[in-house]
């Protein structure tokens, strides 16, 4: 990371919201639902290695929870709750594999 960056990115901590999404863009977090729609495009792929790692998962957290979700964040966009856990397991796999 440059100087250059690191100047604006502490600018843009203290700037409220509105103003960073018009003068520092980069800045800006990306809203989850972005990620709502992408899983809902793409489906069970989206999330790899989450069921290529159903296995070792199924050790240490409920998978039908999982899979709950997961038809949770393909049939509705209002609640991202599940879409969190969704992503915190997909790490957890991701390390197992």
């Amino acid at each position: 990371m440059t100087g250059r960056y690191l100047l604006n990115q502490r600018i843009a901590r203290r700037l409220p919201s509105f103003l960073r999404r018009t003068f520092f863009t980069g800045f800006e977090n990306v809203p989850l639902r972005m990620d709502v729609a992408s899983l809902q495009l793409s489906g069970k792929p989206a999330l790899w290695p989450l069921y290529d790692a159903q296995e070792q998962i199924s050790q240490w957290l409920d998978f039908s929870q999982l899979e709950r979700d997961f038809q949770t964040v393909m049939t509705s966009d209002e609640d991202i709750r599940p879409l969190r856990r969704l992503q915190s397991a997909q790490t957890l796999a991701y390390r197992l594999l």
